[in-house]
C-alpha cells in the first residue's frame, strides 16, 4: 500500500474529516518529512500525484485559511503515535522568535519521549516575555481535559513557572513537579530564619547534590528543595515528590529545549520559513 494511503488509514482512527481532507493531511504530514521545513513552498513541491506545484500551493493555503482543524484530536494523535504505556512525563516551556515586527511566542507542553517532547498542547502568547500563571494554567487544564487528571506522572519547567498561585494550583490537582527555582528565593533555614536559598548551597562542593532536610516552606507551600553548585550559579529544584532523585528527573526538562532546536535553526526552520510564504499568516502557518 502506498505510504499516503497508510498515513490516511491511520488518521482516519482519530479525525473524523471526509476522505479529501484525509487525504490533504496525510500528503501535508509525509511532504513535511521529505522536506523538514514549514515553508509552503517546498511543501508543495513534494505532495503525491499529478497535480502542479502551484495548484498544490493554493490547496495548502485553503486549508489553512478554510479549515478548523481540531487540535484536541491533533493532541490525542501526537500521543498515541509515541505508545508510552502509563503515565506521561511533561516539559512545558516557551519558545519566542520575531517575524518582522511581529513577535512569535509559544508556550507548549510536550510529552518527554525518548529525550526530545513531543509537542501536544500549546497556545500563541499575544505579547513578548515570559507567560503568566492563568496562561500555564490554562494550558494544564486543557491537557486535563483531553487526557484525565491520572495521566501525569510529574512536570518539568525552568525559572519562568515558579509563584504560589502556580505551585498551589499544581498541588491542588495532585500533579508532581520538579521546578528548576531562582536562588534568591527565600525560605527559611532549620532556626526559621529566613534566607535566600542559594545561601543553603554555598558551603557544597561543586556538583555535588545536596538536599534540604524536610520541607521547606516556598510561596507559602511546602516543598522539598534540592540543589546542586554549578560554576558561577546553582542549580535549585523545587519538587513535591521524591527531593533523592529530583536533579535527575529534572534533566528532563531539556527535552523540551531539544524540541524547539528541531523545529526552528535545527531541523524544520520554524523562524526562518516565513519570508518565502508571506501569502499565509505566521500565525495560522504556526499553528497548522
Amino acid at each position: 500500500m502506498p505510504r499516503v494511503q497508510l498515513v490516511m488509514q491511520y488518521l482516519s482512527a482519530y479525525f473524523p474529516i471526509n476522505k479529501a481532507r484525509l487525504n490533504f493531511l496525510a500528503n501535508f504530514i509525509q511532504a513535511l518529512y521529505v522536506e523538514r521545513t514549514v515553508n509552503l513552498v517546498r511543501i508543495s513541491q513534494a505532495f503525491v500525484g499529478h497535480a502542479k506545484n502551484e495548484s498544490c500551493y493554493k490547496r495548502i493555503q485553503r486549508f489553512i485559511k478554510n479549515f478548523d482543524l481540531d487540535y484536541d484530536l491533533v493532541a490525542v494523535f501526537c500521543s498515541s503515535i509515541l505508545r508510552i504505556k502509563g503515565k506521561y512525563i511533561l516539559s512545558i516551556d516557551r519558545t519566542n522568535w520575531k517575524f518582522g515586527k511581529i513577535d512569535i511566542n509559544i508556550l507548549a507542553i510536550g510529552i518527554f519521549y525518548n529525550n526530545i517532547a513531543v509537542p501536544v498542547i500549546w497556545k500563541i502568547l499575544p505579547k513578548q516575555g515570559n507567560s503568566n500563571t492563568k496562561e500555564r494554567i490554562e494550558l494544564i487544564e486543557r491537557f486535563l481535559s483531553i487526557f484525565g487528571e491520572d495521566k501525569i506522572d510529574f512536570i518539568t519547567g525552568d525559572r519562568e513557572f515558579i509563584g504560589k498561585v502556580w505551585s498551589s494550583y499544581l498541588i491542588s490537582k495532585s500533579i508532581n513537579f520538579y521546578i528548576r527555582i531562582k536562588g534568591n528565593e527565600r525560605t527559611h533555614t532549620k532556626s526559621r530564619k529566613k534566607v535566600p536559598i542559594k545561601n543553603l548551597f554555598r558551603s557544597s562542593k561543586k556538583f555535588v547534590p545536596k538536599h534540604l532536610d524536610g520541607k521547606r516552606k516556598l510561596w507559602g507551600v511546602d516543598v522539598y528543595i534540592v540543589g546542586m553548585k554549578i560554576p558561577n550559579d546553582y542549580v535549585i529544584i523545587a519538587t513535591n515528590l521524591k527531593p533523592e532523585i529530583a536533579l535527575f528527573e529534572y534533566r528532563k526538562r531539556w527535552s523540551i529545549e531539544t524540541m524547539f532546536g528541531a523545529l526552528k535553526t535545527r531541523g524544520f526552520n520554524f523562524d526562518r520559513s516565513f519570508a518565502a510564504t508571506s501569502a499565509v499568516s505566521p500565525i495560522s502557518l504556526m499553528i497548522t
